[in-house]
């Protein structure tokens, strides 16, 4: 499915409040309650994250977030920044509607989601996790150039 079907699919499905940020501007951040899935419509956000919140991933048009943190019940695991030189489009719909849809799938399908949404979920904590193996790498290198 395209990016645009799937917009498409949900427009009909539920109502999309659509909401404009300018580069800079924090869409949601990390450790809150993810009351909203959103959907880069267009534009440049990135996700950061991490320990030392140096972790950076793009989002391209299509993009989705807030939609692990809904099938999982945990906080936004980052901050969602607008980027570029130009205003970004976001579409938000309430998360509670992909809880909804989920909770009457059958209990295999819901099991099949969870499963992906927590195997991402570790993936993107493994690469925190090397970010800050090489933050530490680094500091300790530092360390040692001055002290020779």
């Amino acid at each position: 499915m395209t990016p645009d079907n799937f917009i498409n699919t949900i427009e009909r499905s539920t109502v999309l409040d659509r909401r404009v940020f300018y580069p800079g501007d924090r869409i949601c951040r990390a450790g809150s309650d993810p009351d909203y899935v959103w959907i880069l419509l267009n534009g440049h956000v990135e996700l950061s994250g991490g320990a030392l919140g140096t972790a950076r991933f793009s989002k391209s048009p299509g993009s989705l977030y807030g939609d692990l943190e809904a099938l999982l019940a945990i906080p936004y695991q980052g901050n969602l920044i607008a980027m570029g030189t130009e205003p970004s489009e976001l579409a938000r719909f309430p998360s509670s509607r992909i809880v909804d849809q989920v909770n009457e799938a059958s209990p295999m399908v819901r099991a099949l989601l969870k499963i992906n949404a927590t195997r991402v979920l570790k993936a993107t904590r493994i690469i925190h996790m090397n970010e800050l193996k090489s933050e530490v790498a680094d500091a300790l290198l530092d360390c040692l150039a001055h002290r020779s």
